[in-house]
C-alpha cells in the first residue's frame, strides 16, 4: 500500500484519488467509528489510504490529536497529515513518531503555537526520522521568556527532512535547529522567519559527525536576534558541512552582537548563491574554517554594521559579488589559498573595499573597488595587501576613488603581482609598495653616456673632486599611470655620503607638446649611507611629477664631488641604470 493522506477539511465526498477519510459527519461509503482523543469520528474505507480530521475547532486546539493522528499514519507505513485553518495551541511539542510522514497545513491561517511549552520543548521535533516534511502553515513560540524553545527541532540523523512553506512568526530561541548525529540530506525551502530571539536556521552537531547534502533555498529571514544562518567550525563543536547549498535568500536585521547573515564554517563543497544579506550587525556571509572546493557566487551584501563578507577557503571561487555600504570592510579574505576572486564589487564601504590577510597563491582579477573610506578618514585603500599575503596574481582590476591608496602593500608581503589594473582618483596615490619582491610593470635604461666598466658591467663614470653628469632618456609606456618606484642605480667606490642632483623635461609625443612641456627637478643634497660596492638605488621620483603614458623623458643625473660640497665618497662612483616600476 502507498503512502497515506490523512485530511483535515471536515465533510464531502472523498477525494479523487480514493483515500480512506476520517470525517467529522458520517460518511456515506461502508462505516465504523473510531475515536481519537476522547472524539467519535466515522471513517469511510476506500481502497487507497486515509485522510484524517485534524481541524483546530473539531480538536478543541490541542496537540494530542496531532500526534495521535500521526501515530495511526505510522502505523499504515506513513502518509500526510492536512491541518486546516486555526490555531493549534500546543501544551507539548508536536512529534514525529516515525518515518515517511508529512503534515501539511492550509498557509500562514494554519498556526502551531507553542504557547503551553516549557524550556527545551519545541513545537515541532522530528528526532531520528527520515523522509518527513513540515509545510504550508506557521509556528511560533512565545518569545522574550530567555528559554531554549525551537518552533522546529531536526535531530539525530532525521535524513532528508523538508522544511517547505513554512512561516516562523516567532521563537524564544532558534526558529530551526538541527542537532545530533549525522545528517544526510535535506531541505529549508521557501520559509519565512519573521522574528526568533537567537538563530534563524542554526546547525549544531555532535563531535566528529557531518552534515551531507542540505539545501537551504529561497527563504526569507528577519529580525532574528543571534544571526540568519549558522553553520559554524568544529573547534566549537559544530559539524563539518559537505555539499551544502544556499541560495536566493534573503536576511536582513540580524542586529545582536556578533551576528551574521550567514556563517559557513568548514568544510567543502558548499555553494552561497544570490543571498540579499543587509542590515546585520556583524557582518554579511562569512565562510571560516577550514573550507575548500566552495563557491560563493552572486550575493549582494549591504549596509552590515561591520564587513560585507569574509572569505576563507582552499581551492575556491568567489565571484561576482556585491558589497555596498558597509560599516567595516567591503569583502575581507583570510587565509584563502590557490582560490580566484574575479567578478566581484566593493564600493563605499567605511573600511577597506577588499582586505588579504595570510593569503597566497590565489588569483584576483576583475573586481572593482570604488570610493571606499566612504567617511574619507584617508585610512582605508581600494586593496590592502597585508603581511604574510604572499604570491598573489593581482591583475585587471579597477581601484577607483578610494580615500587613501588603490593598492596597499603591507611590509611582510611577499612576491605578489599586481599588473594591469586600472587607478584613477585615489586620493593618495595608485599605490603604496612596502612589500618584499612585489612585481609590477618595469623599464630599465642604461645611462647614454657609459664610458666604464665595473667588473663586467658597463657603467657611467662620475669622478671624485669635480662635478660630473650621467644622462639617460626613455619613454613612458601606454600603460603607464603612476610610478611605483623610480630610481639611479650606483656603484660607489667606497662608503660615504652622496652629494646629488636631479634635472627632468619630459613631454608627451605626438600631441602638440614641447619636448620640456614639463620640467622638474630634485635640488642639489645628501644622500647618507652608501656602501662600498653595493648596489645602491638612488630615488629620483620627484623629479618626475606629472608623468604620463607616452611621455618622452630626459634626465640628468648629477655628482657634485667638489671640495666642500658634502660629498664624501672617496673615489668614482660608476652608475649602473636607471630603474622605474610601475603600475
Amino acid at each position: 500500500m502507498g503512502l497515506s493522506r490523512w485530511d483535515s477539511r471536515i465533510g464531502g465526498p472523498p477525494g479523487p484519488d480514493g483515500f480512506f477519510s476520517f470525517w467529522k459527519r458520517a460518511a456515506t461509503a461502508i462505516s465504523y467509528q473510531v475515536a481519537i482523543a476522547g472524539v467519535q469520528y466515522t471513517v469511510s474505507i476506500t481502497s487507497f489510504g486515509a485522510l484524517i480530521n485534524a481541524t483546530a475547532s473539531a480538536l478543541n486546539t490541542d496537540d494530542i490529536p496531532l500526534n495521535a493522528a500521526l501515530v495511526y499514519i505510522t502505523a499504515l507505513g506513513g502518509g500526510e497529515l492536512y491541518a486546516d485553518e486555526g490555531d493549534y495551541n500546543l501544551a507539548d511539542p508536536v512529534d514525529y513518531p516515525g518515518d515517511n510522514l508529512i503534515i501539511t497545513g492550509s498557509g500562514r491561517n494554519t498556526l502551531f503555537d507553542g504557547v503551553g511549552l516549557a524550556d527545551n520543548e519545541h513545537a515541532i521535533q522530528i528526532t531520528g526520522r527520515d523522509d518527513c516534511t513540515v509545510r504550508n502553515l506557521a509556528v511560533q513560540n512565545p518569545a522574550g521568556g530567555g528559554l531554549t524553545r525551537y518552533c522546529i527541532l531536526i535531530e539525530n540523523g532525521s535524513d532528508r527532512t523538508m522544511i517547505e512553506r513554512v512561516v516562523i512568526v516567532q521563537s524564544d530561541h532558534d526558529a530551526i535547529h538541527i542537532t545530533g548525529t549525522t545528517l544526510n540530506g535535506g531541505w529549508i525551502i521557501d520559509c519565512e522567519i519573521l522574528s526568533c530571539d537567537e538563530t534563524g536556521i542554526y546547525f549544531r552537531m555532535d563531535a566528529d559527525v557531518y552534515v551531507y547534502d542540505f539545501i537551504i533555498s529561497g527563504n526569507r529571514l528577519v529580525n532574528c536576534i543571534e544571526g540568519g544562518i549558522h553553520l559554524g567550525n568544529p573547534p566549537l563543536g559544530y559539524a563539518p558541512k559537505e555539499r551544502i547549498i544556499i541560495t536566493e535568500n534573503i536576511i536582513v536585521n540580524c542586529t545582536g552582537l556578533g551576528a551574521y547573515g550567514i556563517e559557513v564554517g568548514t568544510r567543502a563543497y558548499r555553494c552561497i548563491i544570490a543571498n540579499n544579506i543587509a542590515r546585520n550587525c556583524y557582518g554579511g556571509i562569512a565562510l571560516i574554517g577550514v573550507s575548500h572546493h566552495s563557491t560563493v557566487d552572486g550575493n549582494v551584501a549591504y549596509e552590515n554594521l561591520g564587513f560585507g563578507f569574509y572569505f576563507s577557503g582552499l581551492y575556491s571561487s568567489f565571484c561576482n559579488n556585491v558589497s555596498y555600504d558597509n560599516g567595516g570592510n567591503g569583502i575581507e579574505c583570510n587565509a584563502a589559498r590557490y582560490s580566484t576572486i574575479n567578478g566581484n564589487t566593493s564600493s563605499e564601504n567605511t573600511q577597506h573595499g577588499f582586505t588579504c590577510w595570510n593569503m597566497d597563491n590565489n588569483i584576483m582579477s576583475d573586481n572593482v573597488s570604488y570610493a571606499n573610506d566612504s567617511g574619507n578618514t584617508g585610512t582605508y585603500d581600494g586593496l590592502a595587501i597585508n603581511a604574510s599575503s604572499d604570491y598573489n596574481y593581482i591583475t585587471d582590476n579597477y581601484f577607483i576613488d578610494n580615500d587613501r591608496y588603490g593598492v596597499s602593500v603591507a611590509a611582510g608581503a611577499t612576491g605578489n603581482v599586481i599588473k594591469d589594473n586600472i587607478y584613477r582618483g585615489n586620493t593618495v596615490g595608485s599605490i603604496n609598495d612596502a612589500g618584499t619582491d612585489t612585481r609590477v610593470h618595469e623599464i630599465v635604461v642604461e645611462p647614454e653616456d657609459r664610458d666604464a666598466s665595473r667588473g663586467d658591467h658597463p657603467v657611467a663614470q662620475m669622478l671624485d673632486d669635480v662635478s660630473t653628469t650621467v644622462r639617460f632618456g626613455f619613454g613612458a609606456p601606454d600603460e603607464f599611470q603612476e610610478a611605483v618606484t623610480a630610481q639611479v642605480v650606483i656603484i660607489p667606490a667606497a662608503n660615504g655620503t652622496l652629494r646629488r642632483q636631479v634635472e627632468t623635461d619630459f613631454g608627451k609625443v605626438c600631441s602638440g607638446e614641447a619636448y620640456n612641456a614639463h620640467s622638474d627637478a630634485i635640488a642639489a643634497g645628501d644622500v647618507a649611507g652608501m656602501i662600498q660596492d653595493d648596489l645602491e638605488c638612488i630615488d629620483v621620483s620627484a623629479a618626475l611629477t606629472g608623468l604620463a603614458a607616452r611621455d618622452t623623458v630626459g634626465m640628468r643625473f648629477i655628482r657634485d664631488a667638489t671640495a666642500g660640497s658634502g660629498d664624501t665618497i672617496v673615489g668614482t662612483v660608476w652608475v649602473k641604470e636607471f630603474r622605474m616600476r610601475f603600475v
